[in-house]
């Protein structure tokens, strides 16, 4: 029959497209199950991402504030180090200015005593020396007398002989060689004494300026002034800067439904921002942070100010900024 053929052809056609049908309804079932599963996936992830970004953040700004602690507990200290040093050097000057005050004391004590004495014995010297030049004049003055009174009676004795004419004469002459002789080495014996007691008062002198000399040369000169401590300066502050409060923008757009989205950039780019910050602010803490006993740490190495309002105290004194 000439009707089956095209009959069974439109058959076929149509069971083929109803299966064809059939079989894109369950590709689309599995692709729609696929994307769902991907979208709850990617939603997941970006909830999580979202938890973390704020953990990081608030760990962030925690960091931050203990180090903020950190660095103003150890600038106190090493600001009581300062003025604890200081307040040590200070007391080290005071001592030094009076250990030398009181060695040029007894420097200039010695000094004057010894320029006493120098002038006593010089004073002896010269009294002795004047003495024996009178002992001398005494001695020849006696002598003197005593050859008069010789030559005299030598004279008589030859008067009252009974000589006379020129045997008296010769005598008389004889014996008034013999007195001129006697003057004569007496005032020789009284010139050798007034060269000496010359000689002797010279060599006072000289020994006296020796003496005034030397105890000059021990003499301590005056001290030189003993400066203080220099005043020390306060440690410099550090601003801590604190993140930011996050923003919706910082978490970047949520998962689209059959878009796909490996990684969220913007969840990346906040979360190395934040570990930047971090490495930052830990450098420059630990860069800057004081250190005691060395270094430019304990005493700030940029502008500084005076320790302000930390009273120190030396000898007994208190003392403020």
């Amino acid at each position: 029959m000439p009707w089956i053929a095209p009959t069974i052809m439109g058959v076929t056609t149509i069971g083929s497209a109803v299966f064809g049908g059939m079989a894109q309804s369950e590709s689309n079932r599995k692709q729609e199950k696929a994307v769902e599963r991907q979208y709850e996936y990617a939603k997941e992830g970006y909830e999580m991402n979202v938890e973390k970004l704020k953990a990081d953040h608030e760990y962030l700004v925690e960091k931050i504030l203990s180090e903020e602690r950190n660095f103003d507990t150890q600038r106190a200290f090493a600001d009581q180090s300062k003025i604890d040093t200081y307040n040590r050097e200070l007391q080290i000057a005071q001592i030094q200015r009076q250990t030398n005050a009181r060695a040029y004391a007894k420097s200039e004590q010695i000094y004057g005593t010894t320029l006493g004495l120098n002038a006593v014995e010089r004073e002896y010297s010269r009294d002795a020396a004047y003495r024996q030049r009178k002992e001398i004049q005494q001695a020849a003055a006696f002598d003197n007398q005593q050859a008069i009174i010789e030559s005299l009676q030598a004279q008589g004795a030859a008067l009252a002989r009974g000589q006379a004419g020129r045997s008296a004469g010769k005598i008389q002459q004889a014996e008034r060689m013999k007195f001129g002789m006697d003057q004569a080495v007496l005032a020789a014996s009284l010139l050798s004494a007034d060269e000496n007691l010359q000689a002797t008062i010279r060599d006072i002198e000289l020994s006296y300026d020796t003496a005034n000399m030397q105890a000059e040369a021990n003499r301590m000169l005056p001290p030189p002034p003993v400066p203080d401590p220099i005043v020390p300066l306060a440690t410099p502050d550090m601003e801590f800067l604190l993140p930011r409060a996050l923003q919706d923008f910082d978490f970047g757009p949520e998962p689209v439904k059959g878009v796909a989205n490996t990684s969220n950039p913007w969840l990346t780019f906040a979360g190395t921002a934040l570990k930047g910050v971090g490495q930052i602010a830990g450098g420059i803490a630990a860069a800057s942070g004081p250190t005691v006993g060395g270094g430019g740490g304990a005493y700030g190495s940029g502008a500084s100010a005076p320790i302000a309002n930390i009273p120190y105290s030396a000898g007994g004194i208190s003392y403020y900024n």
